[in-house]
């Protein structure tokens, strides 16, 4: 039985507000089309996350945050997982550092994550259909069914170092687009997956 979280608003002045204040949990959290990167305080949240390593992980669970806005944020050892997954539906999150986050289940389809750093985290059954991690790194990764139908992996970063990779998932998205992937990193996939799943980009 799926149970219905009733999520509470919060604006982009309230995050970023939050996050400087040392809030660690915005968990049943509502905001959509936040832009992050546009805010007055977004230079100064860049500063604030790469001087402060967080005393307690980041908490985004239950929450939706569609159209988020935050590139070149810095959030390592967020935590979005279980029970129910985060929704970072087309959020922008280029150039992220999400390095040894916890987000099992989260929700990125047709996210931006272009050049970002997954690695060390664990995206286990994380939903990236239709994203686009062209250059994202994916060092020791974990990928454990993971979808990735009709995601841009162009230039993927140390895709032979994640984990659990042969138990992700590739093809086609609902536009028919299957994952992209160039000649070497089909190689490192081949072992466990057809060829007819992929685009190769040479």
């Amino acid at each position: 039985m799926t149970v219905s979280v009733e999520l509470i608003p919060i604006t982009a002045d309230e995050l970023i507000e939050g996050f400087l204040a040392g809030e660690s949990n915005f968990s049943g959290r509502i905001g959509r089309n936040l832009n992050l990167s546009g805010h007055k305080k977004f230079p100064e949240l860049l500063r604030y996350f790469s001087c402060h390593k967080p005393s307690k992980k980041p908490i985004i669970r239950d929450s939706d945050f569609r159209g988020l806005i935050a590139k070149g944020m810095e959030v390592p050892y967020l935590s979005g997982n279980d029970p129910v997954r985060a929704d970072f539906r087309e959020t922008d999150f280029r150039e992220t550092d999400f390095r040894n986050s916890i987000l099992r289940r989260v929700d990125f389809r047709g996210a931006n994550l272009r050049g970002a750093n997954l690695g060390w985290a664990d995206l286990s059954m994380a939903d990236f259909t239709g994203a686009d991690l062209s250059g994202a790194d994916f060092s020791r990764t974990k990928l454990y069914e993971t979808k990735f139908q009709g995601a841009n992996l162009i230039e993927a970063k140390n895709l032979k170092y994640a984990l659990d990779l042969e138990r992700a998932e590739f093809g086609e998205d609902q536009n028919h687009r299957r994952t992209q992937v160039i000649p070497t990193d089909y190689r490192i996939i081949s072992d466990a997956f057809t060829n007819d799943l992929f685009t190769i980009f040479s």
